[in-house]
């Protein structure tokens, strides 16, 4: 996923990486600070964004080790997938909107009574 950083690409987490470790696709990506903060070194092959050359290496290092490579980044991408799947960020998301929905008046309230 060669993007080139910007604001934009910094804060996104591209469907296409989520994809690729489900279905089992080594991926060499841009370093992002999202994409840093769920996936490690070991997951996926990090670049440099805007360095060709090291896209280039990382792809390289893959295609020449398939056990070491592309099985080991594949096996461990599956934690992001465990980590986050609907079954767990189901429940995240349903208690961000009931704090959303109850909003800081229902909160003051609720201090008062304590």
């Amino acid at each position: 996923m060669p993007v080139r950083r910007d604001v934009f690409t910094d804060t996104i987490l591209a469907t296409k990486l989520m994809e690729y470790a489900y279905l089992g696709i080594p991926a060499v990506v841009a370093r992002t600070s999202t994409i840093g903060e769920y996936f490690d070194a070991d997951m996926v092959g990090f670049f440099k964004s805007g360095n060709a050359e090291d896209l280039a290496w990382q792809v390289l290092t893959l295609h020449r080790d398939w056990e070491k490579g592309r099985r080991a980044l594949v096996a461990r991408s599956r934690r992001f997938l465990e980590a986050h799947n609907w079954s767990h960020e189901k429940q995240a998301y349903r208690a961000l909107i009931d704090r959303l929905v109850s909003g800081p008046a229902k909160n003051s309230a609720q201090e008062r009574h304590v």
